[in-house]
């Protein structure tokens, strides 16, 4: 029976790590990612409210704090999620617009920043070479 609950595990594992992905792959995720890209999230988050370009970056910030929320289910697969996400890469570039949004909303992303943080101290295990926004980056899909 163990056998049959390690599979389950394994499956549920590789199910979470593709609802991930799908999330970052998004045609509106990967729209917004080409404008940060461009203009920067701190300059998109300056955008009024009401405006696409504030949206896009909330809608970025807000699913990678989905994504930290994923991340406490237990038995999650935090060694394969953190070798295949760029947590650090997406924050560093996320929190300039996050810095300007917490001006108004003091907790704003709350949980993605705990997930850097977690993030953070598994890359400290990791070898040296890893730890590069290079490699970094190779992960990152555009966001």
């Amino acid at each position: 029976m163990g056998n049959s609950n390690e599979a389950a595990s394994q499956v549920s594992a590789s199910i979470v790590l593709a609802q991930i992905l799908a999330m970052r792959q998004a045609a509106e995720y990967q729209a917004a990612e080409r404008v940060r890209q461009q203009v920067g999230a701190q300059t998109m988050a300056l955008y009024p409210d009401s405006s696409i370009q504030n949206g896009q970056v909330r809608l970025m910030v807000n699913t990678w704090n989905t994504i930290a929320g994923m991340t406490t289910v237990p038995g999650f697969p935090w060694d394969q999620f953190c070798s295949s996400n760029p947590v650090g890469f997406m924050w560093d570039g996320l929190y300039p617009a996050i810095r300007e949004i917490r001006k108004t909303t003091r907790l704003y992303a709350r949980q993605f920043q705990k997930l850097n943080t977690s993030y953070e101290k598994w890359l400290k295990t990791q070898p040296k070479d890893y730890q590069s926004q290079v490699k970094q980056g190779i992960n990152a899909s555009f966001g």
